[in-house]
């Protein structure tokens, strides 16, 4: 099993299929070790690293872990229960697009070996957070035009949910302090 982890493919940079932008979000030698797996409650594909979060719903995966291309693995730790970090009570909502326009004219600080992040403060929508850069591009790559950003406004937000109701997937993405 571990001559398998250490040969088998790479998740793609662009995701074609829903299970490799969901593995985009995977750990990667995380010592919660169930954390470096997709994982399938047998309706919703999930995949998470403790700082962002993508899901979409299947019909045909029965309940378990699977590597990054869809093999089933054994695994017998607990998945955490991704419903408490959906947020379920923002009330703000702003197109992918306008997100895209923020996001490109928002700051960038590089920090160290951790990467670029990126500090949103937009006045006219009220949206104030800090987050990982590529964990935002991330889920950008996966979303269609007709997806949405929910956050809640007015105080510094705790996370970032994006929903694309087109090609039904959701993910969320945890602030950073900056």
């Amino acid at each position: 099993a571990s001559a398998y982890n250490f040969f088998k493919p790479a998740v793609p940079k662009t995701p074609k299929l829903d299970h490799q932008w969901i593995a985009k979000a995977m750990g990667v030698k995380d010592v919660r070790y169930y954390l470096n797996y997709l994982h399938s409650d047998g309706a919703k594909l999930t995949a998470t690293d403790g700082h962002r979060l993508h899901q979409c719903n299947v019909s045909d995966l029965a309940e378990g872990y699977y590597d990054n291309q869809l093999i089933a693995v054994e695994c017998d730790g607990r998945y955490p229960d991704v419903d408490r970090v959906i947020p379920k009570n923002y009330t703000e909502k702003m197109s992918i697009e306008l997100f895209k326009t923020i996001l490109n004219s928002s700051e960038v600080t590089p920090i160290g070996k951790l990467g670029q992040f990126v500090r949103i403060d937009h006045k006219d929508s009220k949206l104030n957070i800090g987050a990982n850069l590529s964990y935002i591009n991330d889920v950008l790559c996966g979303m269609s035009d007709h997806a949405n950003v929910i956050y809640q406004p007015n105080s510094p937000c705790d996370k970032l949910l994006f929903v694309d109701e087109t090609l039904d997937r959701l993910a969320v993405v945890m602030s950073a302090r900056l």
